[in-house]
C-alpha cells in the first residue's frame, strides 16, 4: 500500500477527511516528506591567530561529515566551505589580519535535508605575541594532573610543559601541541619520571602553558619566552601533586626528629631538660598510634637516665599518651655509633610481635659491601613487627636516620636500598612503614634516598589528598628568619612561595597510601607556640592504610 493511501486510511480512522490522492512526483520534483529527524546542532568555538582562525566544534551523533563555512558577512552570505570527514577542529589559514571573519559549522547528515548548523561565531586574525593566560592545575588520576587555562588569544597552537620546579629545567616533560582552541588537557607523567613526580612520590609537578602565534613555528619547546618568535610561556609557580592513592584511615603514624642532647646543649634555653616536656606535648597533640623518634640518643639526660629512657618514661604517662617502646633492649651505643632511632606505640591500638635495633653500617655493608666509610658514625635503626588490634593484620615498621652531609649522598642512596632489602626479607609481602630523617631534600637531591624508596614501591604519605603545611620546611634551620642566635628555633616559621624542601619522611609499601598528612606546626598568631616547640624539626604525621 502506498504511503499516500496509508495516510488516507489513518485520517479516516481519526475522523478527518483525507485529501485526494495525488499523482507520484515526476522526476526532478522534491518529495514533500523525509524519513529522518534533523541532527542536533553542533557547538562552535574560535581562536584567532596570525593570518588564521582555528575552528573547533562538538561532534553530533549521526553526522557523516562537517562543513566549515566562513565569510566576511555576518549573515554568512557567499561563504567559503571546507569539508571535514574526521577530527573536530581545523585551522583556516591564508586569512587577512585585522579583518573580521564569521564562521559556522554544518553537521552533514546522510540525507542533506536533515543536516543542522551551529550558531555563528566570529574572530579577527592578528599577529603579535600571544596573550597572557591564567592557569590552574589539579590532580587528575594516577600519575596525572589536569591543566586548564583561560584568556587565550592570538595563538596558533598551545602545549603544556612540566617539571619538578618552576623553571622547568629539572625533570622536564611536555604534552603534544594542541589546536589553539584547546583550553584544558590531562597531562600524564612519563614512566621514567614516576618515581620522582608520579602518584605517591610526594613531589609537586610544576606546569607552564606555552603558546605560539606563528604559522611557521617549529615543534620545539623553548624554556624562555620570545616576543620576536611570537612565543609565550605562562608564569611559573602553578603546580599540583599527581592524584593520591586514597585510603580509609587505619593507623596514624608519626615521625619526629627530637634533636639530641648534644646538638642543643649550647643553645640558649634549648637544653634537653628545657625541651623534654615540649617534645612530649607535641607527640601527644599529634594523636599518633605509632611514632618513629630519631636523634633520641643514649646520652645522659641529666636525671640519671639516657635521653631515650627519659622520653620513654615521659610518654608512658597517661597525660602524654600512655605509649610503650617497641624495643626496650637498646644497650649502649659504644664508640663511633649512635642509637637514636626508636619506635613508640599505643598499646590499645597495636601490639608488638617482634622487634630489634640494628647497625645501619652492617645493614648497608651486607647488601653493598665496603660501602660505609671508615670513621663515619654508625647510626642504628629500629624495626618491629606489629599487629593491628582492630583487624588482626600484621605489618612492619622502621625508624631510620641517614647520615648528613653532601659527601654522603651516594651512601644514603645505598643505605636506603639496603634498608628496603633488609625489611623486605623480614616482611615479605606484608605492609612496611619506613619513617625517619633521610637528610635529603628532593629539590637539592632529586635522586636521593627518598626516590630510592619510591622506586622500590613505597608511597610517600605526603602525597595524601588532605595535606597541611606543605609550604613550610620540616627542619626549621632552613631559611630561619628570626631568633637567629638560637639555630633551628625561629619564632616565626618560614613560608615558601611553593612547596618547601623537606628531609623528614613517612613511606608506606605493600599497602594503600595515605588519607591525610600534616607537617605539624602549632602556631599562635603566626608564631610557634613555645609549649610545643621542642625540636629544630617539626613532627610529621599521616593517616595511612594497612591492608
Amino acid at each position: 500500500m502506498s504511503l499516500l493511501v496509508s495516510c488516507a486510511v489513518l485520517a479516516a480512522f481519526a475522523g478527518v477527511s483525507a485529501a485526494p490522492a495525488q499523482a507520484a512526483p515526476r522526476a526532478g520534483q522534491v518529495k514533500a516528506l523525509t524519513a529522518c529527524a534533523p541532527l542536533a546542532k553542533p557547538t562552535i568555538k574560535l581562536a584567532y591567530g596570525d593570518r588564521s582562525i582555528t575552528v573547533a566544534w562538538s561532534t553530533v551523533p549521526g553526522a557523516v561529515a562537517y562543513d566549515i563555512l566562513y565569510s566576511f558577512s555576518s549573515n554568512m552570505a557567499k561563504p567559503s566551505a571546507k569539508r571535514m570527514t574526521s577530527g573536530s577542529s581545523r585551522m583556516l589559514t591564508g586569512l587577512t589580519n585585522g579583518s573580521r571573519y564569521y564562521a559556522q559549522i554544518k553537521a552533514v547528515a546522510a540525507d542533506p535535508l536533515c543536516s543542522s548548523v551551529s550558531p555563528i561565531a566570529s574572530g579577527i586574525p592578528a599577529a603579535g605575541n600571544p596573550t597572557a593566560l591564567t592557569v590552574t592545575v589539579v590532580p587528575a588520576g594516577k600519575d596525572q594532573v589536569r591543566v586548564s587555562w583561560t584568556g587565550q588569544g592570538r595563538n596558533t597552537k598551545v602545549a603544556v610543559i612540566a617539571g619538578s620546579e618552576g623553571s622547568l629545567t629539572k625533570h622536564p616533560f611536555q604534552s603534544a601541541w594542541y589546536p589553539a582552541t584547546t583550553s584544558s588537557i590531562t597531562l600524564t607523567v612519563p614512566a621514567a619520571l614516576r618515581a620522582q613526580l608520579g602518584t605517591g612520590s610526594g613531589n609537586p609537578i610544576f606546569v607552564k602553558v606555552a603558546t605560539y602565534n606563528s604559522l611557521t613555528a617549529g615543534t620545539t619547546f623553548p624554556r624562555v619566552a620570545s616576543v620576536t618568535n611570537a612565543y609565550r610561556l605562562s608564569l611559573a609557580g602553578k603546580y599540583s601533586w599527581a592524584a593520591a592513592t586514597t585510603t580509609t584511615k587505619a593507623l596514624r603514624v608519626a615521625e619526629y626528629n627530637v634533636q639530641s642532647v648534644a646538638a642543643s646543649a649550647k643553645l640558649s634555653g634549648r637544653t634537653w631538660a628545657q625541651r623534654r616536656l615540649k617534645v612530649a606535648a607535641s607527640i601527644k597533640v599529634s594523636g599518633a598510634d605509632l611514632l618513629a623518634a630519631v636523634e633520641l640518643t643514649t646520652a645522659a639526660a641529666g636525671n640519671g637516665k639516657t635521653q631515650w629512657e627519659d622520653l620513654r618514661d615521659l610518654l608512658a604517662q597517661p597525660g602524654y599518651g600512655g605509649y610503650r617502646i617497641a624495643n626496650d633492649n637498646v644497650g649502649g651505643a659504644g664508640t663511633g655509633a649512635t642509637k637514636g632511632a626508636h619506635l613508640f606505640y599505643d598499646p590499645t591500638v597495636v601490639s608488638v610481635v617482634s622487634s630489634g635495633i640494628v647497625s645501619g653500617k652492617d645493614v648497608t655493608n651486607l647488601y653493598y659491601p665496603a660501602s660505609w666509610p671508615a670513621g663515619l658514625t654508625d647510626r642504628y635503626l629500629s624495626w618491629a613487627k606489629f599487629t593491628m588490634k582492630s583487624t588482626g593484620k600484621p605489618f612492619f615498621a622502621a625508624s631510620v636516620h641517614l647520615p648528613a652531609g653532601s659527601s654522603y649522598a651516594n651512601l644514603r642512596v645505598r643505605e636506603a636500598a639496603a634498608i628496603d632489602k633488609y625489611l623486605t626479607a623480614k616482611a615479605g609481602t606484608l605492609p612496611i612503614v619506613v619513617m625517619g630523617d633521610l637528610n635529603s631534600s628532593f629539590a637539592a637531591l632529586p635522586d636521593g634516598p627518598q626516590t630510592t624508596f619510591t622506586r622500590a614501591g613505597y608511597y610517600d604519605a605526603s602525597s595524601a589528598v588532605q595535606k597541611a603545611n606543605p609550604r613550610y620546611p620540616t627542619a626549621n634551620i632552613t631559611n630561619q628568619v628570626d631568633n637567629k642566635t638560637v639555630v633551628g628555633y625561629p619564632y616565626t616559621p618560614y613560608l615558601y612561595q611553593y612547596a618547601a624542601p623537606r628531609i623528614d619522611y613517612i613511606l608506606v609499601k605493600n599497602s594503600p597510601g595515605a588519607l591525610a598528612y600534616r607537617n605539624q606546626l602549632v602556631l599562635v598568631n603566626g608564631k610557634f607556640d613555645p609549649a610545643y616547640q621542642g625540636s629544630d624539626h617539626n613532627l610529621q604525621w599521616a593517616d595511612i592504610g594497612i591492608k
